[in-house]
């Protein structure tokens, strides 16, 4: 437990001593702009969170070095190549001049170092032709580098409400450090607790009050330790099949995907380019935006409880058919379905069939959600 009860409790001091400090950094690590097509926030905020999530898992790692931990070495070299992906999106949240372009490349570089230093490459897919294509070193390592970028990216990309991309990550780190357990891996569960405690540390600031956001250093730097670790627990446990860690990722990895291509060939936009049509915001502009803050939560946290419902449509039978493909893949079609099903009804503003009978009132859409 110690790994995931220390960089918890570092991660919430980190994250209260940004906050009780902002004032030394306001002008730098604050997002000034509350007008943004993605912005659903109404007062400057730090987003710097993911410093705090860095800094309570580096500080795990040393003090399991110092109690000479087998694993310490490993855990190291894990947080060493997370450090391109992790710093350029720092380096974004503090200059707000770093291109989404820079930022892929230097989350492939974390790839490769991964791919080649801790053996997080996709092994097989139990698919004859891909595997072929799997045993010829060169491809094996593309691959999974550039696995390792767009999982970083996809993770950036669902970061758009309070406890959103925080708190789906959560939910496929516990799921990683379930299967870590029963497959017995010791490093990659003593990694996913380890990562978990130091998003749970800031999860309890950013939702529901949203004091803090995760930022694009936190967002690549949980991104990539999510794709490390399961490209890591498939590639060295044969029981573990390939078809999970596709699964356990599917939700943040299809709404990239989905993404790309809404916006390449249905609306014919640059795929860089932000816009208010992501899942998480169609679930607010349809749903949490008519309904009534209660309790704390405001129609910005009201949001993501929905998609960490969704995500757990992937989770749940990820977590249970873990070595078994069929299942495995029988599942992944259905939340693809599940997934249109739910992002059509969406976008015709039709009712689905677990809010029949809920208020759904059209809302009066500002200009920056036109």
């Amino acid at each position: 437990m110690t790994f995931l009860t220390l960089p918890m409790g570092l991660s919430f001091i980190f994250v209260l001593l940004i906050l009780r400090y902002d004032r030394w950094h306001s002008r730098f690590s604050h997002d000034h702009d509350i007008g943004g097509v993605q912005k659903y926030h109404e007062r400057a905020v730090p987003r710097i969170g993911g410093v705090a999530i860095v800094l309570a898992a580096i500080s795990c790692v040393a003090v399991t070095t110092l109690l000479d931990d087998p694993v310490s070495h490993r855990l190291a070299l894990f947080l060493l190549c997370s450090l391109p992906a992790a710093l350029s999106g720092f380096a974004e949240d503090l200059t707000k001049r770093v291109s989404p372009r820079a930022r892929l490349i230097c989350a492939l570089i974390g790839g490769m170092v991964a791919s080649r230093l801790m053996h997080a490459v996709v092994p097989s897919v139990h698919v004859p032709l891909i595997d072929f294509l799997l045993s010829i070193g060169p491809f094996a390592f593309i691959l999974s580098s550039f696995a390792i970028a767009g999982v970083t990216n996809a993770v950036n990309i669902i970061d758009g409400f309070n406890g959103l991309a925080s708190g789906v990550s959560l939910l496929v780190l516990s799921s990683l450090a379930l299967i870590a357990y029963l497959a017995g891996d010791h490093f990659v569960f003593v990694a996913a607790l380890m990562v978990a405690g130091s998003v749970m540390g800031f999860f309890v600031w950013n939702f529901p009050r949203g004091a803090i956001f995760l930022g694009d250093g936190g967002a690549y730097f949980i991104g990539y330790a999510i794709a490390v670790l399961t490209l890591v627990l498939i590639s060295e446990n044969p029981t573990v099949s390939p078809w999970y860690g596709a699964l356990v990722l599917i939700y943040p990895v299809f709404e990239t995907l989905f993404t790309i291509f809404r916006r390449k060939f249905v609306q014919g936009t640059p795929v860089g380019k932000p816009d208010g049509l992501h899942l998480h915001t169609l679930v607010h502009r349809r749903i949490t935006r008519s309904a009534q803050p209660r309790l704390g939560f405001s129609r910005n946290s009201l949001t993501s409880p929905y998609l960490w419902v969704l995500c757990l449509m992937s989770l749940v039978p990820a977590s249970v058919f873990w070595d078994q493909d069929l299942p495995l893949v029988a599942s992944l079609g259905l939340f693809l379905l599940l997934y249109v099903y739910v992002y059509s009804s969406l976008v015709k503003f039709r009712a689905l069939f677990f809010f029949r009978g809920a208020k759904l009132a059209r809302p009066r859409l500002r200009r920056r959600d036109a």
